[in-house]
């Protein structure tokens, strides 16, 4: 790959990245599809961004059980959505293993807090793995409303009417994206909860 001018790969499979099969338990992580991808790319001595498509996660079954409904996106009718995955081929070669899917609700404070710790599990597990990590994308969040219809949707728009206030957020006038993605630097793990 380093031959071809490819220093850096973008692993784009929830069957590696999906927070219900990584955290299956609150606090225990399973890194072993991760390390496994990890592995193959320090062997090869490539760099990592990795998205976390926000959308196509689904919460953990402890979260389900701890929160109810609350866990996942709630449709018009009040009932959990459920999404089809894409069907398409992911970074190892292997299709989706989900049927269906309830995506998380992150207009829940206590979901959205349990999301940001496993993504700063992620993030360190990641950064420690003698891997670059160039940086950590949360992508498709400007989608989540179309999931839930019109009520998620105005929800959406109160939120960022509460975080941007009347002049709305820095993208509806105009303000150009950052021109790199942040990059993540190397730390050391501290919290054995990551580990």
């Amino acid at each position: 790959a380093v031959e071809a001018g490819v220093d850096y790969i973008r692993p784009d499979d929830p069957n590696v990245l999906n927070w219900a099969d990584v955290e299956p338990a609150e606090g225990q992580f399973r890194w072993g599809a991760l390390d496994e991808l990890l592995g193959l790319l320090r062997d090869r001595k490539l760099a990592v961004v990795l998205p976390i498509a926000v959308p196509d996660n689904e919460p953990p079954a402890w979260l389900t059980e701890k929160l109810g409904r609350r866990a996942a996106l709630l449709g018009a009718d009040g009932e959990p959505i459920s999404l089809k995955p894409g069907g398409g081929m992911f970074f190892m070669g292997v299709r989706d293993r989900r049927e269906q899917y309830a995506p998380l609700n992150l207009f829940d404070p206590q979901v959205a807090e349990a999301f940001a710790r496993y993504v700063r599990a992620l993030t360190e597990r990641a950064a420690n793995s003698g891997v670059k990590l160039l940086a950590v994308e949360l992508t498709g969040t400007a989608a989540v409303p179309q999931y839930a219809g019109p009520e998620a949707a105005q929800r959406w728009r109160q939120w960022l009417a509460r975080r941007y206030g009347q002049a709305g957020p820095p993208w509806a006038r105009g303000a150009a994206p950052p021109a790199a993605p942040p990059v993540v630097e190397e730390t050391q793990v501290d919290d054995p909860a990551v580990r």
